[in-house]
């Protein structure tokens, strides 16, 4: 019994990974198309800080500001592009752009 209760939470367990693996590279690939680049931020932001959160602030703790900072460079790089992208938008060039200068005309 108890071993058929481990395999289904295993088995969830993979189609939970399998779920949010491709929700990242979803939202990832709209951002970089410039296709619904607002929203598209919306999911890496939330992951950027539960990375932050579940990875960093342990470091922070246990080893002082210094060493979590250092290695935590490319979360704040990746949570402050995402942030500007959620207020600016995608650009002149990007496919939201195209989407919206066709339907105003």
């Amino acid at each position: 019994m108890i071993c058929l209760i481990a395999i289904a939470k295993t088995a969830a367990f993979r189609e939970a990974k399998r779920i949010e693996g491709f929700r990242i590279c979803s939202a990832g690939a709209l951002t970089a198309l410039g296709l619904l680049t607002r929203l598209a931020a919306i999911p890496l932001i939330v992951d950027m800080l539960v990375a932050i959160i579940t990875t960093k602030i342990p470091i922070l703790m246990k080893s002082g500001f210094w060493a979590m900072a250092h290695e935590a460079r490319v979360d704040y790089a990746m949570l402050l592009g995402c942030l500007f992208l959620l207020i600016v938008g995608a650009g002149p060039i990007s496919i939201d752009a195209r989407l919206t200068s066709e339907s105003s005309i």
